[in-house]
């Protein structure tokens, strides 16, 4: 990462060829390889906690003497460089800064001052003008960030969108890029160590919605960069071991002639029940099938097909069992005839036994119904009729007039006979 940022510092000054020169053709003795002898070989987890030591922030008074780094790379011409936005005047990485950090040479076993560890190589790439979004694409640099470069290419894969394809596919051409290029026997051997998105330019447009209303839209592109370094990564970017899992190893050979395999407990549990289905199968099938009779068959022998989930075989039986079942279902077929055949002759039977006068049936009024449904009905109304008849009656003779009262039970009983007739 300091070299990175070194080499970011060059580019962003005018003096970019003349420092570059004097490093690589400096001959202090500070540059001189450090010996080998009593270097002692670190692990994967004190490597990265050393490397982790020089992200820390420390005062520049306290910082310690750093040797200036020996490695050759051409010069860069920039009296040639008469674009308007050259990589002198623009700040950040570019993709042809990113290109020539790839032509940067450094020396064999060259030993890095920062760390005391061998310089790992490294490939460069980059992805350009790309349409998406920059903050998408950081999620997922930060994803894949410090993972093996096989791994993150699966954990990619697994989920389908833009940015993932686009990133997978990446890190596939880095690795042939590895091999290729840069002669890496075993590109697999390399994890991510720098993937990050930076916006190169915006395509503004108009969108029209619903009443001639109008938006902006912006199309932003972005280049994509990343770096493989070879060597392991550290092991919280890995993935994590199985818990509660005992690992047992067994030597086994299998019908098959597969070879000894590593499995767990639960797996074996699986193989050997597996085994012994296999075993029983071969059983049933040993004593069910028929012996041979010196290649000749038998002809009293017939085919009897069993529809059984547990036993889906075709067995042997004689024929004569073969017969005895043919005629035991002749004998279910009659007892069935035998007792529809009452029934059979009664439909058969044409003759008549009774004989019905429809004018012997009671006759019903037209109404019927509509009276029974309104029955609830007429028996309210008749109870208020009838305390209609008590008042008017109890009216009349309170006024003493004997003939209107007369006249009044006259019709009420005219009302009786009239609802009696209908």
């Amino acid at each position: 990462m300091f070299c990175l940022q070194l080499k970011q510092r060059l580019f962003s000054c005018s003096a970019l060829p003349r420092l570059i020169s004097a490093c690589s053709a400096s001959t202090s003795n500070k540059d001189k390889l450090p010996s080998k002898v009593g270097q002692v070989k670190k692990n994967s987890d004190e490597i990265w906690k050393e490397r982790g030591k020089l992200a820390l922030p420390k005062l520049q008074r306290d910082e310690d003497q750093i040797p200036p780094k020996r490695y050759w790379v051409e010069d860069w011409k920039l009296e040639t460089e008469d674009e308007k936005y050259s990589p002198l005047k623009e700040y950040g990485t570019n993709t042809k800064k990113w290109d020539y950090y790839s032509k940067v040479i450094w020396p064999p076993n060259y030993v890095v001052p920062e760390t005391g560890l061998p310089k790992a190589r490294e490939v460069f790439h980059y992805v350009n003008s790309i349409h998406y979004s920059p903050k998408r694409m950081w999620y997922i640099c930060q994803f894949i960030r410090r993972m093996n470069v096989d791994e993150a290419i699966k954990q990619l894969m697994f989920k389908k969108n833009k940015g993932t394809i686009i990133m997978s596919g990446l890190l596939k051409e880095a690795k042939k890029l590895a091999k290729d290029k840069f002669y890496i026997s075993n590109p697999s051997n390399m994890f991510v160590a720098e993937a990050f998105p930076i916006q190169k330019f915006i395509v503004k447009g108009m969108r029209r919605h619903a009443h001639d209303r109008m938006a902006k839209r912006r199309f932003r592109y972005i280049d994509v960069f990343v770096r493989l370094e070879e060597g392991s990564p550290p092991d919280y970017k890995g993935r994590e071991k199985l818990l509660n899992v005992n690992i047992v190893y067994l030597v086994f050979l299998m019908d098959d002639g597969q070879e000894p395999q590593q499995l767990s407990e639960l797996e074996q549990n699986a193989l050997n029940r597996k085994r012994r289905l296999r075993q029983f199968r071969s059983q049933l099938q040993e004593e069910e099938a028929p012996r041979p009779n010196d290649g000749q068959e038998d002809e009293s022998v017939g085919m009897f097909v069993t529809f059984r989930s547990y036993k889906p075989i075709d067995i042997k039986v004689p024929k004569e069992i073969e017969v005895k079942k043919e005629e035991e279902e002749h004998k279910q077929m009659f007892l069935i005839e035998e007792k529809i055949q009452s029934q059979l002759e009664d439909a058969l039977d044409s003759t008549v036994k009774e004989t019905v006068d429809v004018t012997t049936l009671a006759p019903r009024k037209i109404d019927w119904d509509l009276k029974r449904a309104i029955q609830d009905k007429m028996a309210i109304l008749e109870r208020r009729t009838q305390k209609a008849y008590a008042q008017l009656i109890r009216e009349r003779l309170e006024s003493g007039n004997t003939d209107l009262l007369a006249s009044a039970v006259n019709s009420a009983a005219r009302v009786d006979e009239y609802q009696d007739e209908e």
